[in-house]
């Protein structure tokens, strides 16, 4: 009988999203729970994830695990999505889907992205982890926003 400790399912939860970076992976959360028959781990309580310039805030985070290894991340609760650098932006929305192999990250409902001084709102943002080009859309098929021509 093959057994797998929980603690690979928690360490497994560190690889999302940032699965390419190789700097150290810190989170917090009011409480976590591993399912073992449901191959899941669900932190849970002001959820808070950082790994170098990248950070994840929700209320829940689940990520589900098939033969050891990640296979969907689920934040759902005030997602605060956040990157500095060259490639700043803040990405907010009820919802986030991550899915290892395509390093997309996906924001649904509310969804409202800040970058270089820039805001959009619609109900669905579609952001490339690797490239950070990013799609927005909106529920009734119109997006709003405001740039900021200002000269420095």
């Amino acid at each position: 009988m093959y057994e797998r400790p929980c603690m690979i399912r928690l360490f497994a939860l560190l690889l999302f999203p940032f699965i390419a970076l190789a700097e150290p992976i810190h989170f917090d959360a009011d409480a976590v729970t591993y399912t073992p028959r449901e191959d899941r781990v669900v932190l849970t309580g002001s959820v808070h994830v950082v790994q170098g310039a990248t950070t994840l805030d929700s209320q829940r985070l689940t990520l589900d695990i098939a033969q050891g290894k990640p296979t969907r991340m689920l934040a759902e609760g005030r997602v605060l999505f956040t990157r500095t650098g060259t490639d700043a932006l803040e990405a907010r929305g009820d919802t986030a889907t991550y899915i290892p192999g395509n390093e997309t990250l996906t924001l649904t409902g509310n969804v409202t992205l800040t970058r270089a001084g820039n805001t959009l709102k619609g109900s669905n943002l579609t952001y490339d982890l690797n490239t950070g080009n990013a799609k927005l859309t909106g529920g009734n098929g119109r997006v709003s926003g405001q740039f900021d021509n200002r000269q420095d």
